[in-house]
This record gives structure tokens, sequence and C-alpha cells, in this order.
């Protein structure tokens, strides 16, 4: 992709969610497109509440728009709209057992987070997981990695904890390798032990705990809220009024399918609104 195409396409993207949300506020088909329809809606909610009418969503019609976001953002979830929405967005065809269950799981854990928020983890979820929605292991068990091997270290078998390779930690004492597990994946002892203490389940005597769905999914949010696996966090990309999908990657993996992964949130953004 050039420069030029990724601009043009975010844009388009955080346009998108303007528009969003001007249609979910005024109850119409959330489609991202400002027809005749949402035109006069426009204008309806400025003759109410005197603002000139003009049928353009500025500054002073969107602070309205805001007030009722915040509003229907409280909202109880239809999960039955949503599945459907999900399958009227093409991201599912059908949905097995095992898809729903894992949509489910991390509905519960993610459901006091924004509409955007939840839009753009799902979507990480869609991607890393291969549209399964359930927690997998990295493949190969990260034996091409340094997480995922022992080396010579005072003559005993060692393994780094961090991908600075700044600590080790011994064979004898851990005898786990503690690869790539989970929504996102967990890399590295240092995290183990960082979502051991946040989340409160021994993840470093017993990592497998990291592929139980409700674990896996405290783990992404608690991951992706506080920055846990690149720095960057939800808070710097993405608010309750405005998403950056296309850059919010950088929370889990640089630049790496940006433009896939925020066409996805896109999808899964109104299919949420849809249900609320």
């Amino acid at each position: 992709w050039s420069s030029d195409v990724c601009s043009s396409d975010l844009k388009i993207k955080m346009s998108l969610t303007k528009n969003k949300l001007i249609q979910h506020a005024l109850g119409l088909e959330i489609d991202g497109v400002i027809g005749q329809k949402t035109t006069e809606a426009i204008k309806a909610l400025q003759s109410k509440n005197g603002l000139v009418v003009d049928g353009i969503a500025g500054n002073k019609t969107m602070l309205y728009v805001y007030a009722i976001i915040v509003e229907k953002e409280h909202k109880e979830l239809n999960r039955q709209v949503f599945f459907n929405a999900l399958k009227e967005q093409k991201l599912f065809s059908s949905l097995t057992q095992s898809q729903v269950d894992g949509i489910n799981t991390i509905l519960d854990v993610i459901s006091k987070n924004t509409i955007t928020e939840q839009a753009y983890m799902l979507a990480t979820i869609y991607h890393e997981c291969a549209k399964t929605m359930q927690p997998i292991g990295e493949y190969g068990k990260g034996k091409n990695y340094v997480y995922g091997k022992w080396h010579i270290n005072n003559g005993k078998n060692a393994c780094y904890t961090n991908g600075s390779r700044t600590k080790v930690y011994y064979q004898s004492d851990l005898d786990h390798f503690y690869y790539g597990r989970g929504y996102v994946q967990l890399t590295w002892l240092d995290n183990y032990e960082k979502a051991k203490k946040h989340i409160g389940q021994d993840f470093v005597n017993n990592p497998e705990l990291a592929l139980e769905p409700t674990n896996a999914a405290k783990i992404m949010l608690w991951g992706m809220t506080y920055g846990w696996f690149t720095g960057k966090k939800l808070s710097d990309y993405i608010s309750i009024f405005d998403a950056n999908y296309s850059e919010a990657r950088r929370i889990i993996n640089g630049t790496d399918k940006q433009l896939a992964i925020a066409s996805y949130a896109d999808k899964f953004e109104t299919a949420l609104r849809k249900a609320k």
C-alpha cells in the first residue's frame, strides 16, 4: 500500500465512524452513508433543539448526537440481533456453536467497554484466531523463538523472561515455555507474571490457563487497555466518539494487516450498534 492509499482509506474509515454515530443516535439504518433519510433526520434533530436547520452535522449538532450516544452505550446488547447482524455484515456465513460460545464469552468480559473498543477487540480476535473466536496456542509452541527453547546459562538450562533478554529463569525452577497462548498471543514469562498479578490466575505455574476462554478474554482486555503487548493501548487510538481502527493495530503488532482488521472492526461496530 502507498502512503496516499493508506491515508485515504483511514479518512474514509474515520468518517464512517462519525456517520454511524449519527445514524445510531437517530435510530436509522446503520450503513455509514449519509443519504436523504439521514439528512432529514439531522434536520429534525436541529429543529427540535433550536439549531440552524441545514442537515449538516456540525459541532453544535454533534453535541446532541454525542449525548444520545452516551445513553445508548449503556443499553444492554441484544445478542440475537447482534448475531444476525454479524451474518448481514458477512463476517460469518454461518455460526457454529463454538463460535457463538466464544463470542458470548468475549462479550461478557468486555461488556463495559465502549462500542468502538468492543468492535476493535472483536476484530482483533477474529483475525488472530482465524474466525474461530476461540483461544489458540502458538503454532510450533515457540520452538523457533528464544522464548520456546532452552540455552545454557551458568551450566543449567535457562530461558529468557522478556524480549530484551535481560533476565533468565531456569528449567529446574519452572519447567515451562511461555510461548503465545490466548486470543492475542501472550508471550514471555514476564507477561505471564503480569497477567497472574492482575487477573488472579496462576499462569506462571500453569500457563495453559491462558487458553481458557474467560481468562484469554481478560488477558486480551487488560493487555490492550494497559499496553502490555507493544506499549500502545486502546485509548491511544479509540474513544467513545471516534476510532482510528487502522492505526490501532499498533497495540498488537505494528501495522501488520492493519487495513484488513480495520475493515473487520467497521463491520463489528455496525453489528454492535444495530444491537443497541
